[in-house]
């Protein structure tokens, strides 16, 4: 057996009157240690449980990233009308889950004299089965067909005092010219946590949106016998329908208003394979046209991507290719206050581990001088014996080294279980309106759970090098003739 290995052992398996003082202090160091690293691996674990829980709950009830048209923010009449082509880009992007065309319209809530002002927003496509299946609590969503249906939060239905199947009317001004008054049922309840959402929004299906604000504009296509194309568009405000190719003006051969709400020209043949460029309002952005039999307008387009941490690095790729006249919003910048505030319990982690290792290192360094003198006797003996300064001190570091890994398993054992047992059954509970959250969430890495220990291991193990400096202090001589 190696002499620096049984010595050790002999060392700290010793019994005796002159180690009253080390036994205790050793177990107070062991716990210590377990103390430190349950709490630097909770600090960790909720941290990342957080940021995960509450990135997440945001992401699928806002969607990752937006684009939206310039000046949207001043102006929501402003509209986007995403050309396939940049939608067919989105959609081959490798990072990119799903993207939707949505639509909001400012509305006034009222039941039994309860009114809630808030926004409706509506979804091209269905909304998404995670945000459903996380955040759904009565009901179901809006179906796409039907135009009577809203989804409500929680906290919206408890000031409105409505339930699922409850009629509520819905108020909504168009364009500030006028009211009108629907009547909807309420399909659903919802709770997100995030009071952006559910102090804001509500869900309605986006024909209803287009239908009531008149913001359904479909620009239509017909190829002619002729050859020619014939464009249908929305123009409310009949003003002339311009069209540009290839940034030169074209004259259409004729333009007629067919309604109040629709006008109509007729292009060359020629120009069906065409990118072509069309205002159908004076209000309106430029509209990409790709020569496709329909074509939707919405206030924004919303893209989902199939990680949280992939918003980095897909930030640049859709700067390439948003259209010059668009704006990209990621989600850090539409909710800035709880991402600041996620940030900052980075902050407090680094602290708190900082505290913890001083803690546990204050501690393992006590024990092993109480150790040193108390073994002091011993050590003399040893070096009468001609062991070397450095053998004793590696005796020492030894003896440490298994204190730590004591306490580490421990501390590892304790947190393990809390990990398990909060994961499935949640028992430690929070004020989700304060927290965004109604439970602690717990997440970390099995490379952050190791480097957590081996960091911890190693560090302290280098630190108590300084204590063992004491050793080469104490001559056989003195030692010998005090005890």
């Amino acid at each position: 057996m190696n002499p620096v290995i049984f010595i050790a052992k002999r060392f700290h398996n010793s019994k005796g009157k002159n180690l009253r003082y080390s036994k205790p202090i050793i177990k107070i160091a062991t716990a210590g240690v377990s103390v430190g690293i349950l709490v630097m691996l909770l600090s960790i674990a909720i941290a990342s449980g957080f940021k995960g829980e509450i990135s997440n709950n945001i992401a699928a009830a806002n969607a990752h990233f937006k684009i939206i048209p310039l000046g949207f923010t001043d102006d929501p009449e402003i509209l986007l009308n995403p050309s396939p082509a940049l939608r067919t880009q989105i959609e081959q992007l490798p990072l990119v889950k799903s993207q939707t065309g949505i639509m909001y319209q400012p509305v006034l809530l009222e039941k039994d004299g309860n009114i809630y002002g808030l926004l409706c927003k509506g979804a091209e496509k269905e909304i998404p089965e995670a945000f459903q299946q996380r955040f759904l609590k009565e009901g179901k969503f809006p179906d796409g067909d039907r135009k009577n249906q809203i989804t409500i939060s929680k906290k919206i239905a408890s000031q409105l005092n409505a339930k699922v199947g409850d009629p509520v009317n819905v108020y909504i001004t168009n364009q500030g010219k006028n009211i009108k008054k629907r009547k909807l049922l309420v399909s659903g309840v919802f709770a997100t946590g995030v009071p952006g959402i559910d102090e804001e929004i509500a869900y309605t299906p986006i024909k209803l949106l287009q239908e009531i604000n008149q913001k359904a504009p479909r620009i239509s296509v017909q190829q002619n016998n002729d050859g020619s194309l014939t464009l249908n568009a929305n123009n409310e405000d009949r003003k002339a329908l311009k069209v540009w190719k290839n940034g030169k003006e074209i004259a259409p051969k004729s333009i007629k208003v067919l309604d109040l709400d629709t006008i109509s020209a007729v292009l060359k043949g020629e120009l069906i394979n065409d990118s072509l460029i069309i205002v159908a309002r004076r209000d309106y952005p430029e509209i990409i046209f790709d020569a496709t039999p329909e074509y939707q307008l919405f206030q924004g387009l919303e893209i989902y991507v199939e990680d949280f941490s992939n918003l980095t690095s897909l930030q640049p790729e859709l700067e390439k290719i948003a259209p010059f006249n668009t704006e990209l919003v990621n989600i850090q910048q539409d909710f800035p206050e709880i991402f600041n505030w996620l940030n900052l319990i980075n902050t407090n982690v680094i602290v708190l581990l900082i505290i913890m290792a001083t803690v546990s290192l204050v501690n393992m360094a006590s024990a092993l001088l109480v150790m040193i003198i108390e073994k002091t006797t011993g050590i003399a003996l040893l070096k009468t014996m001609g062991a070397p300064n450095k053998m004793i001190r590696k005796v020492f570091l030894y003896i440490a080294g298994s204190i730590l890994i004591r306490g580490l398993f421990w501390g590892n054992l304790i947190f393990g279980s809390f990990y398990f047992l909060q994961k499935e059954f949640k028992f430690l509970t929070l004020n989700e309106e304060q927290y965004y959250v109604s439970y602690v969430p717990l997440d970390i890495e099995a490379w952050e759970w190791v480097t957590t220990n081996l960091t911890t291991l190693v560090f302290c193990l280098i630190v108590l090098i300084l204590p063992t400096i004491l050793i080469s202090r104490i001559y056989p001589a003195k030692a010998l003739r005090f005890d």
